[in-house]
């Protein structure tokens, strides 16, 4: 009575697909909004301006990597003299604190919302932990002792674990590596994630990710899955199953 009938891994993929294309949407234009508040295409060009200058006074090109930069050779000087002049260029240099920042704030609050609507209000209006994707493939999320998720078992799950662990800590990464903050660390703190992603799934007995984890939560098939309301009534329902095993025993 009590056994957990999970999702399949191929409705649980196709709901995700769903509910991204669905987020991506809604992060797109709440990033619009606020890149248009900030302004922030102009300081991009305003950047990108200055990268040109100081490229092509010296005839470097400053997106190169490290192994391409051995590999100038003499003409390395000219690229040390350039970016020098850049980083000592007040008005670039503010410019790119300005790109950096306005560019973490918006991806930090446009994917926040995007994920909180997603993952958070869907579930809230659909019931039983479904989103719009986990509505029309018939899953449901429930606590691993079967009863009902709560409303704050299901914030936590979509603000720690799909927002901060799963979405934002990558969007961190991934854009430190667009500004040249990180290198490869980064490519391999990214390719960890995956991995242990990917290992949770395989080995853990409910096909856990990370938020799942965090929350004690497991994505069911909503049709055959038993979902009890309450810890009560769980409990009720363990008791009545023992008394009449108890009755079919003495029988």
């Amino acid at each position: 009575m009590l056994e957990i009938e999970k999702a399949s891994i191929l409705k649980r993929v196709s709901a995700w697909l769903l509910d991204i294309i669905i987020a991506l949407i809604i992060a797109t234009g709440f990033g619009w909004a606020l890149s248009s508040a900030f302004n922030l295409p102009e300081h991009v060009e305003n950047l990108q301006a200055s990268y040109a200058f100081y490229e092509n006074k010296y005839s470097v090109t400053f997106d190169i990597t490290y192994d391409e930069y051995m590999a100038l050779g003499e003409k390395a000087l000219d690229y040390d003299k350039a970016y020098a002049e850049l980083t000592n260029d007040l008005g670039a240099m503010k410019e790119y604190n300005l790109v950096l920042n306005y560019s973490l704030i918006t991806a930090t609050f446009a994917i926040l919302i995007a994920v909180l609507v997603t993952e958070f209000v869907m579930p809230l209006i659909f019931k039983n932990g479904m989103t719009v994707g986990k509505k029309i493939f018939g899953i449901a999320v429930i606590r691993t002792n079967g009863v009902k998720a709560s409303n704050i078992t299901i914030f936590v799950r979509a603000l720690f674990g799909k927002y901060t662990i799963e979405t934002m800590f990558p969007a961190y990464i991934i854009l430190m590596i667009s500004f040249d903050i990180l290198g490869s660390v980064g490519l391999i703190i990214l390719a960890l994630l995956a991995v242990l992603q990917l290992i949770l799934v395989a080995a853990t007995h409910n096909n856990y990710l990370i938020h799942d984890l965090l929350s004690d939560t497991v994505s069911v098939d909503f049709a055959s899955q038993l979902i009890f309301d309450s810890q009560e009534a769980l409990l009720e329902a363990k008791e009545k199953a023992h008394a009449e095993r108890v009755k079919r025993e003495i029988y």
